[in-house]
C-alpha cells in the first residue's frame, strides 16, 4: 500500500495516543525517534522533463484528474520549477530542453536532485531530432531511471501497428545514440510508455471507466509506481509497516495483560493472535507473488526477444502452477493453524465459564448471562470461514503478438543518425540486422512489462480476497463475543480497537 508521508505522520501520532498508557516512556521516544528517520530518508523525487509542447502540462493533469492542476500552453514561458506532491512523492514541472538557454540552466540544475525522469514526447510531429536523444543518453549517464512518455496526440490506437512503428523508431533512434555515445545497450536502460494525456485527464473528470483504460493512463501510473519502488520507497515503506505493526502488536499484548475479566481477556487475546497472523499471511501472500511476477516478468521478456509462442505458454502456465502451490501451501497451513488456535480456545473458555460462572459477581444473576453467552457463541462458528483453498488464482492465458519488424524504419534512422561512415554493402546489411533486434527489445520489454502488471493486480486481488474469506468471519464473531462480556474494560478494548484499526491501514 502507498500511504504518503503525512498519514504516516497522522499513524505516528495516532500509536502514540493509543499506546502510550501500556508501554514505557523510552519505548515511545524509541518509536517516535525511528519513525521519524525513517520518514526524514522516505521519499524518492520525480522530474517531468521534455520538449514544450510535447503535452507535459495535460499529462500532470490527467496525472492528477484535475483540469488546472498545471497551466497548459504552447510556448515555454517561465523558468519557474512547479513544485506538486504525486502520491506522496515530490514531483516536480521543468522548462523543456529546447526552452529558451537561461531556463534549460535551471532545469539542469535541478535534474542532479531528482531519482526518476519523465521524458515526454509527443508523437504529433517529429521526435526524430537528435538533440532529444542526446539529452536522454546524458540522463541515462547519470544513472537515474528514465521513463520515456509518448505522448499520443495523434490518437493512434492502443496495439496498433502505427503504435508499434512508432516505437520501433525510438528504440532505434536510442541504440544509434547509445552506440555514438558509447553507452552499451542504452534500450535497456530506459523504459517507455504510450499515453493519450488529453483523453487521460477527460476520462479522469467524467469518471469514465472504460475510456480511462483506452488513454493508457493507468499503465503509466504502474510504470512510475514500479520505478519509484526500484528507487528506493518500497523499502522503506514495507520496514516502516513491519516496524509500526511489531509495535502495535506488542502494545496490544500489554493491553490484554491489563484485562480483568478472565474470559474477556482470552478472547482478545484469540482476537491479537488472529489480527497479527492475518497481518503476517498478508505480507507472506504478497511477497510470494511480488517475487515470483518479477521473476516471471524477465524471463518473459526473454522468451518475447527469442519470439517463441509455444514457449511462452509453456512459461505461462508452468509459473502460474509454481505460484498456485506455494500459495495454496501457505493458505492451508495457515487454516491449520486458526482451528487448532480456536479449537484450544474453546477448550480453555468452556473451562473458564464452569469456574467464573458459579461466582454470582454483580449479585444479579450474571453467571447465568455468562454461561449462555459463552454456550451459544463459542463454537465452529469462530474457525475460518472458508474451505481449504485450492487452487484460487485466477488462469492467466496471455495472448503476444509479434509483428514483422519494420525495415523502413531501420533505414530511415540510420540516415538521420548517418552512422555509417562507408557504403559497403555488407556492412551495412550486417547492420541492418542488428538493428531489427534493437527495435524489437522495447516492444518486447513493453509488452513483459504489461502483462506482469496484469499477472501482478489478478494476484493480489485474488490474494486479497482470499485472507478477507479466511479471518473476516472469525474475527467478526470474536469481537461479537467480546462486545457482549465487556463491562469495566471500555478504555481497554477501544484503545485496542483503535490500534487495530491502524494495523489495517497500514
Amino acid at each position: 500500500m502507498n500511504i504518503e508521508v503525512q498519514e504516516y505522520e497522522e499513524i505516528k501520532s495516532e500509536v502514540i495516543k493509543y499506546s502510550q498508557a501500556y508501554v514505557s516512556s523510552q519505548e515511545i521516544e524509541n518509536f517516535t525517534l525511528h519513525v521519524e528517520d525513517k520518514l526524514n530518508n522516505f521519499e524518492p523525487t520525480i522530474m517531468v522533463y521534455g520538449t514544450y509542447n510535447a503535452g507535459k502540462s495535460t499529462l500532470l493533469n490527467a496525472l492528477f484528474g484535475k483540469e488546472e492542476m498545471a497551466k497548459t500552453g504552447d510556448a515555454p514561458e517561465t523558468s519557474e520549477i512547479s513544485e506538486y506532491i504525486y502520491n506522496g512523492y515530490k514531483l516536480y514541472d521543468t522548462p523543456g530542453i529546447n526552452a529558451p538557454q537561461e531556463h534549460e540552466d535551471v532545469t539542469n540544475e535541478h535534474l542532479n536532485k531528482c531519482e526518476l525522469i519523465l521524458f515526454v514526447l509527443s508523437n504529433d510531429g517529429s521526435f526524430e531530432e537528435i538533440f532529444i536523444y542526446e539529452k536522454i543518453s546524458e540522463i541515462v549517464k547519470l544513472n537515474k531511471p528514465i521513463l520515456i512518455v509518448l505522448n499520443n496526440k495523434s490518437g493512434i490506437d492502443k496495439g496498433s501497428i502505427e503504435e508499434k512503428e512508432q516505437i520501433d523508431k525510438i528504440n532505434l533512434n536510442l541504440s544509434k545514440i547509445g552506440d555514438t555515445m558509447e553507452i552499451e545497450a542504452i534500450e535497456s536502460k530506459v523504459s517507455l510508455c504510450v499515453v493519450n494525456a488529453k483523453t487521460a485527464l477527460k476520462a479522469k473528470l467524467g469518471d469514465k471507466k472504460l475510456l480511462l483504460e483506452k488513454s493508457n493512463i493507468l499503465q503509466l501510473e504502474n510504470d512510475i509506481d514500479r520505478l519509484l519502488a526500484d528507487a528506493g520507497k518500497t523499502e522503506v515503506t514495507n520496514a516502516l509497516n513491519l516496524y509500526i505493526g511489531n509495535f502495535i502488536g506488542d502494545t496490544l499484548v500489554q493491553i490484554d495483560s491489563k484485562i480483568d475479566n478472565p474470559e474477556i481477556q482470552k478472547t482478545q487475546e484469540l482476537i491479537t493472535y488472529i489480527e497479527k497472523l492475518k497481518q503476517r499471511t498478508e505480507v507472506e501472500l504478497r511477497d510470494i507473488v511480488l517475487d515470483g511476477v518479477t521473476i516471471a516478468s524477465k524471463n518473459l521478456l526473454e522468451l518475447l526477444l527469442e519470439r517463441d509462442e509455444s514457449r511462452i505458454t509453456d512459461f505461462i502456465n508452468k509459473i502460474t502452477q509454481e505460484m498456485q502451490e506455494l500459495l495454496n501451501t501457505k493458505i492451508k497451513s495457515i487454516y491449520i493453524d486458526i482451528n487448532d488456535k480456536v479449537e484450544t480456545f474453546n477448550t480453555e473458555f468452556k473451562e473458564l465459564s464452569l469456574t467464573v460462572g458459579l461466582v454470582d459477581r454483580s449479585g444479579d444473576g450474571t453467571q447465568s448471562q455468562i454461561t449462555e453467552i459463552s454456550d451459544e457463541r463459542v463454537s465452529d462458528s469462530l474457525k475460518a470461514g472458508a474451505g481449504v483453498a485450492v487452487n484460487f488464482i485466477p488462469p492467466v492465458v496471455p495472448v503476444f503478438g509479434f509483428p514483422v519488424p519494420a525495415r523502413a524504419i531501420a533505414q530511415v534512422a540510420l540516415v538521420i543518425f548517418s552512422v555509417f561512415t562507408g557504403s559497403n554493402e555488407a556492412q551495412a546489411k550486417a547492420q541492418a540486422q542488428v538493428d531489427e533486434k534493437r527495435q524489437q527489445h522495447l516492444s518486447a520489454k513493453n509488452k513483459a512489462d504489461e502483462f506482469g502488471y496484469d499477472y501482478k493486480n489478478k494476484l493480489l486481488l485474488s490474494v486479497d480476497n482470499k485472507v478477507a474469506e479466511i479471518f473476516t468471519t472469525t474475527l467478526n464473531n470474536l469481537v461479537k463475543l467480546s462486545l457482549q462480556l465487556s463491562s469495566d474494560n471500555k478504555k481497554l478494548l477501544n484503545d485496542k480497537k483503535m490500534l487495530q484499526n491502524i494495523l489495517d491501514r497500514l
